[in-house]
């Protein structure tokens, strides 16, 4: 009986071994498909926009009480909701109001954005692609934006940092190439 139990546990052992080897052999090759999965799950497309309270205006969907003279932000971000169907779908932005003590400030940033030369930076890394030189680019925007409470701004240095982080290579030059009409829009608020 004593030989009989030892080659019974043996037995038992390895048949156990063979059954918890396939078993993380399952699990495993069942993790490797499920990530390669094309279905992906996104709880954030890194896009944060900004909206300050406002002063008679309803929101209903009718713009007929918004001021025409607002500057408008486009919405570039559209792969998530339903489907655009025409070129009105295609054209969605965002009206932006200032309050009354951010827009004496306002000359003060043009000048600084002169004085660092940002416009042409950006145009230089659109040719240059240097990924560090983005990443420093969209820090000091973002500074700028919440050191002059200008959310334009805050918005675009978010969106360049997040494409560089993501290697958005494809769209980083357009990015780029809409901070100078950034700039003409601080200006149109000086000109208001």
């Amino acid at each position: 009986g004593g030989v009989l139990s030892i080659r019974s546990k043996i037995n038992y052992h390895a048949t156990t071994l063979m059954y918890t080897r396939l078993i993380i052999r399952v699990g495993l090759c069942l993790s490797f498909l499920f990530g390669l999965s094309p279905t992906s799950v996104v709880a954030h497309n890194g896009v944060v926009a900004l909206a300050y309270p406002i002063q008679d205006i309803i929101i209903d969907g009718d713009f007929t009480d918004w001021p025409d003279d607002w500057p408008r932000y486009a919405i570039t971000r559209s792969e998530f909701g339903e489907r655009l169907r025409d070129a009105a779908d295609y054209r969605a932005d965002l009206p932006l109001e200032l309050s009354a003590d951010v827009l004496p400030r306002l000359p003060e940033l043009v000048k600084i954005i002169a004085e660092e030369d940002l416009v042409a930076q950006s145009s230089e890394l659109v040719g240059t692609m240097v990924l560090t030189d983005m990443e420093n680019m969209a820090v000091r925007a973002r500074e700028l934006g919440r050191e002059y409470a200008y959310p334009p701004l805050v918005l675009w240095g978010d969106q360049l940092a997040g494409q560089v982080m993501m290697f958005q290579l494809d769209i980083l030059p357009q990015t780029l190439e809409r901070f100078d009409g950034l700039l003409a829009d601080v200006k149109d608020f000086i000109d208001v």
